[in-house]
């Protein structure tokens, strides 16, 4: 909800597919969607690997307090 990245991965992935389905071959897809959403697949393994250590999630939230550039960072990741 904070960057749209759900809906721009939707209409990319949209696009793919049609490309590849008007092509007669939807096999190829699957290579497209990989190339698509490794960003966001890469990122959200990323933060449940964070979150699945205490020590490390109960710092996220301050840290980006202390670093807002770095918080502006990762969501500008997010966001491309």
């Amino acid at each position: 909800a904070l960057t749209g990245e759900g809906l721009a991965l939707a209409f990319d992935c949209a696009k793919a597919l049609i490309a590849w389905v008007a092509a007669d071959d939807p096999t190829g897809y699957e290579r497209d969607y990989r190339v698509i959403s490794r960003r966001y697949r890469l990122i959200t393994a990323a933060l449940l690997s964070a979150a699945a250590r205490p020590a490390l999630r109960h710092r996220i939230v301050p840290t980006a307090s202390r670093l807002p550039w770095l918080f502006g960072a990762a969501v500008d990741q997010l966001a491309r």
